[in-house]
């Protein structure tokens, strides 16, 4: 969908929402006729098509994830462009990227993967991604931006994204500048990325507070199903923006099929351990551990993000790890699909782990809007904007951009994403109570348990 054809007014544009499709009739006079909107797929049911791998039902849910992933994965390496996974460090990704460099190998592709990460300086996903990376060999890059060329991108980054939701621009703005490096120094395509597991695996941190195994059910259903205006309209949009193509496999009809259908109890958080059915599924996958001293004071690579310096396009120090082809890359392989560290990291927002705990990128966006919104402005902000109306400044400075870009398209999002049960007033899951720091909880207990 695309907002900025609705802005003279005379049309209302909608999205045709997930699952769905619309006929229309074309007359001879050149006039479309709207004939219908008809449902093909909703979250949860069974594929209609014939899949390419069958699994037991009634057999080991463990091995039955891991092959129902796997063939996720590896149908959505078919193609002719090259391929290359977003590394955030996290469980996510990472399982991503250590299935996209096994299948690699099993298809025999002629180039190593490429992996991406960013961040800002002493970022823990930058780090976290580096120690994957050298796991898994691939020719991996780093991004490293400041707050201030963060800043600077905010107003185009909303116009891609069409949205002036606050966790989806805090999210986007890393995501649309590793896109943007991607397109400009590589030649990788096709991006595979770990989108859609905290939704459907109830990964969210505050998934912990939930009454029960039925609400948390119900609030797994509501995210999948609204995921098309939040993280996947960023990953999209984000992505899009510089012409690559996203593959989403926690995403795949047949893997939520049977994730959906397996007790909800099992989907729920387990000692404090968020998407611990799908950890404990890779745990004999992730046995070997390897070796990373100095990986923290290893030189970054560096991207400026603003307008003058992205048309030079000098600002980016570009080193990847390791460079010697697939042979290196073989060699520098751990001995399990992922660290183990890696496996039972505790969940980290990618908008939180960009930046470092001591100066979060959230924070730096209130300072900035605080600056920008005075509070004469703040204090009109339901009569300016009556649906939706912004709670702080922040969110005041996004409408802003927003309407500046799509005026009178606001009712497009029904709601601002934020977690549930919890006394909240902020997205950032830095700010909960119940926030992990990025330190690896003691595998060895998550393992002893169920």
């Amino acid at each position: 969908m695309d907002l900025e054809y609705s802005e003279n007014g005379s049309s209302v544009v909608e999205p045709v929402l997930p699952g769905h499709y619309e006929e229309y009739n074309l007359r001879p006079t050149g006039k479309v006729q709207f004939q219908g909107r008809y449902r093909f797929h909703q979250v949860g049911a069974k594929p209609a098509y014939k899949t390419l791998v069958d699994v037991d039902v009634d057999g080991e849910v463990q091995a039955n994830i891991r092959k129902l992933m796997k063939a996720a994965v590896k149908k959505r390496m078919i193609g002719h462009r090259r391929i290359g996974c977003m590394l955030s460090g996290g469980l996510d990704s990472s399982l991503i990227a250590g299935l996209v460099v096994e299948c690699a190998k099993e298809l025999g592709l002629s180039y190593p993967i490429q992996t991406f990460s960013i961040g800002m300086e002493d970022s823990p996903d930058v780090i976290a991604a580096r120690k994957v990376a050298k796991h898994l060999g691939t020719e991996h890059h780093e991004v490293e931006f400041t707050a201030e060329e963060g800043i600077a991108m905010l107003k185009k980054l909303i116009y891609y994204l069409e949205t002036y939701d606050i966790t989806t621009i805090r999210a986007s703005l890393g995501m649309y500048l590793i896109s943007k490096y991607i397109r400009e120094k590589t030649d990788s395509v096709v991006i595979f990325s770990g989108e859609g597991a905290d939704e459907l695996a109830q990964g969210y941190i505050y998934f912990a507070k939930a009454p029960d195994a039925e609400e948390a059910h119900k609030e797994s259903m509501r995210l999948l199903q609204d995921l098309y205006m939040f993280d996947v309209l960023r990953a999209d949009r984000s992505t899009a923006a510089h012409g690559l193509e996203l593959r989403v496999p926690f995403l795949d009809h047949q893997f939520n099929s049977y994730f959906l259908s397996l007790p909800k109890e099992t989907r729920q958080p387990i000692n404090g351990v968020e998407k611990y059915v799908i950890r404990k599924s890779f745990r004999d996958y992730c046995i070997g551990r390897s070796e990373w001293h100095g990986l923290r004071s290893r030189p970054t690579l560096r991207s400026c993000s603003s307008e003058e310096e992205q048309q030079k396009r000098s600002n980016y120090h570009s080193q990847t790890l390791p460079l010697n082809g697939m042979k290196t890359c073989e060699s520098l392989r751990g001995t399990g699909l992922i660290p183990e560290e890696i496996l039972w990291r505790p969940k980290e927002a990618f908008s939180d782990g960009v930046s470092p705990q001591k100066k979060s990128w959230f924070t730096l966006l209130q300072a900035h809007a605080e600056e920008k919104i005075t509070d004469e402005m703040f204090s009109k902000s339901q009569t300016k904007y009556p649906f939706n109306s912004p709670k702080t400044k922040e969110s005041y400075l996004y409408r802003m951009h927003f309407e500046e870009h799509f005026p009178g398209c606001s009712k497009w999002i029904p709601y601002y994403w934020m977690p549930r049960w919890i006394d909240a007033s902020d997205p950032s899951a830095r700010t909960l109570k119940h926030y992990k720091s990025d330190v690896t909880p003691n595998s060895d207990e998550c393992k002893s348990s169920h």
